[in-house]
């Protein structure tokens, strides 16, 4: 499974046409699906129950996800989960901003993170490629107090329709994130969680065909998700 979903990231990459930065865009994509969920890209089981440096209201393999601790905006404590189910008091990321990927590779094995066991040097490596060069500052662009996505919704209904309705339909009702007979479609999910929507949208989604936006600009990207939150 691991072997796969490298091989498949490095061939997505193939559309850009720079070669070196299309190798890149599939190492980040691959990056951030990992921070997002390592143990389902890997095809393995999470590690028995919660992570020894978890501190939140959460149990069990959650507890070792990246983005549990830090966030889907890579700000922890002081970004959009500094309140609720969420919350840990765990610092974000911004720090490592164009960082050395060998000093957080370092990091990511270190006693309190303790991936080292867990997965590859490659993994860690597309893990830090992604907290080193794709930290943004959401702030601008969605609202955390409303949740409200600002984006330029006729260029967002554009991207909807030539790469998301493909799956998700024109509509947006296509997938149904929950099982029947409850209705949680992608005007929904995009409303509830912007940065969870933002990052999957930029990174791909974790065990599906969802192509990553990373290789297009982050301005498609905050477009689609604010046409996408008028979907009902």
């Amino acid at each position: 499974m691991k072997k796969i979903f490298f091989a498949a990231v490095f061939l997505l990459g193939a559309v850009y046409a720079n070669a070196a930065s299309a190798q890149e865009n599939a190492l980040i994509s691959a990056g951030g699906q990992m921070y997002d969920k390592w143990y389902s890209i890997k095809g393995v089981k999470p590690p028995k129950g919660n992570h020894p440096s978890y501190v939140g209201k959460k149990k069990g393999a959650s507890t070792w996800r990246c983005k549990e601790c830090h966030g889907w905006d890579l700000k922890g404590a002081t970004g959009a989960y500094s309140k609720g189910s969420h919350y840990t008091g765990i610092k974000g990321l911004q720090a490592y901003k164009n960082g050395s990927v060998k000093d957080i590779v370092a990091i990511l094995k270190n006693d309190k993170h303790q991936y080292g066991p867990l997965m590859s040097d490659a993994e860690l490596t597309a893990i830090a490629t992604f907290v080193a060069k794709t930290q943004v500052d959401t702030d601008p662009y969605i609202n955390l107090k409303t949740k409200k996505v600002t984006g330029d919704l006729m260029a967002g209904s554009a991207v909807f329709a030539g790469v998301c309705a493909k799956c998700h339909g024109l509509d947006g009702k296509t997938i149904n994130f929950k099982e029947a007979p409850k209705e949680v479609y992608v005007g929904d999910a995009v409303r509830d969680n912007p940065w969870e929507a933002l990052h999957k949208v930029r990174f791909g989604h974790p065990g599906t065909q969802m192509p990553a936006l990373f290789g297009y600009s982050l301005k498609s990207a905050i477009d689609v998700l604010s046409y996408a939150q008028t979907l009902k």
